[in-house]
């Protein structure tokens, strides 16, 4: 019961900031569709969603291999401060390489991406950003590791949005040049980077030592944190693909105004698995330390109570998107409201999302990343073929019946995942 208690406690913490978060994050799309237009929230969407993106081949699936690995050893002060600058070496070092890739390919990206040559500053801002958008992923997750919630929550779902939205608001003061929006991400990236590591540098006491001692690079040790690493790397790529790549392919067969609409309603949407999300943040170290320790008995009892704690909260915000859906998308505009179907259809298929959340942190966390891995594959395929048939002839609203459709795959083979990896093994 005590463990319970502070779950909830620590979620109701991360699910407050996340709410701030939210509001920021709204506020700051909210902004850029009043001052830029639908084109302008297409470039915000699009510049968030390929830093997303690309982050997850710059961590190379290192975070939630850090998650896993500093929740386990928590009380080996040495033994983490080890693991975190080992893998911020790695990650830094992938991570400039597809920063330099992008610089190369910055004339084609400005194309794909934003439909025109004049935003090759952007991709420029953005290959700079995604550096320390990447080594700022690794930093929260460490924190979360070692159950530092307040922090975590805040560098997970608000600091990029606020520093980006302040620094907005002054730039456009001085010119409401479309490339502004860019830089306030890239530099809010920087500054959010920079406050975090002195964070873990004072609160947890990170050896400095080790990290020179760490300059010189292991081939054998690489191979092994790949090793270990990839299966979380193609998990959390497909992961994100479900969430985001229908707004990548929106913005390939139509124009940045129906991206820019589509990425506010997926945004909205996103808000019914909010308190899932607080309550899987901090059940993952939960879940590592029973997966440690082989207490598996435990899990119906959390599961059971997790799932009684967020699906009815999940579902009231579902109902109140149905029946004021189209008023909360009038709030960016007139032409926002063309949405209001995906909207319905896309909260729809989040709230379905919701019930797969805490099996996947357990799948993850119980060393089975290689089973959800395969499960993503399908789902993401899904997903995929389902939007290249339907964006074309139905917009933003085939993008929408498409992901519903594949987050139904996913939770039906989530549920069976559980029952023959989790369940019949803790029965055995």
């Amino acid at each position: 019961m005590t463990d319970k208690i502070e779950i909830l406690k620590k979620s109701l913490s991360s699910l407050s900031l996340k709410i701030v978060g939210l509001i920021i994050g709204f506020l700051l799309t909210l902004y850029v569709s009043r001052y830029y237009g639908a084109s302008g929230a297409g470039i915000l969407g699009i510049s968030l969603t390929v830093l997303q993106l690309l982050s997850i081949l710059g961590k190379f699936g290192s975070d939630t291999f850090l998650l896993r690995e500093v929740a386990a050893n928590a009380e080996k002060k040495y033994k983490i401060s080890f693991i975190y600058w080992e893998i911020i070496k790695y990650t830094f070092i992938f991570s400039s390489i597809l920063s330099l890739i992008m610089l190369v390919a910055s004339k084609p990206l400005s194309v794909l991406l934003y439909d025109r040559e004049e935003y090759i500053f952007s991709v420029f801002l953005l290959s700079i950003g995604f550096i320390f958008y990447v080594l700022l992923n690794i930093n929260f997750n460490f924190l979360k590791a070692l159950r530092y919630t307040g922090y975590y929550s805040f560098f997970h779902f608000v600091s990029l949005f606020l520093i980006s939205l302040l620094l907005l608001a002054i730039f456009t003061n001085l010119d409401r040049n479309p490339n502004f929006i860019v830089l306030s991400i890239t530099i809010s990236a920087i500054l959010s980077y920079i406050l975090s590591f002195l964070i873990i540098k004072k609160e947890i006491y990170i050896n400095s030592r080790i990290f020179s001692s760490l300059c010189s690079l292991s081939l054998k040790r690489l191979k092994q944190i790949i090793q270990y690493s990839l299966p979380f790397l193609l998990a959390s790529s497909l992961m994100l693909i479900m969430n985001w790549i229908d707004t990548i392919m929106i913005s390939f067969f139509k124009s940045n105004f129906y991206t820019g609409i589509y990425y506010v309603v997926a945004k909205i949407s996103m808000i019914i698995t909010m308190p899932s999300v607080a309550l899987n943040n901090i059940l993952a170290p939960k879940f590592a330390k029973i997966e440690k320790e082989k207490k598996y008995k435990d899990i119906p009892s959390i599961l059971k109570w997790a799932f009684k704690i967020s699906i009815p909260l999940n579902f009231l915000i579902l109902i109140s998107f149905i029946i004021f859906g189209d008023k909360i998308l009038m709030l960016f505009g007139k032409d926002f409201t063309l949405g209001y179907s995906s909207l319905v259809i896309l909260s729809s298929g989040q709230f379905v999302n919701s019930f797969v959340g805490v099996i996947a942190t357990l799948l993850l966390m119980s060393h089975r990343e290689k089973v959800f891995l395969k499960i993503m594959l399908v789902s993401s395929a899904t997903n995929i073929l389902l939007n290249l048939i339907l964006i074309p002839e139905y917009n933003i609203l085939g993008a929408s019946i498409a992901s519903f459709i594949s987050f139904l795959v996913l939770l039906l083979l989530s549920i069976k995942a559980y029952k023959t990896e989790i369940k019949q093994k803790r029965e055995v």
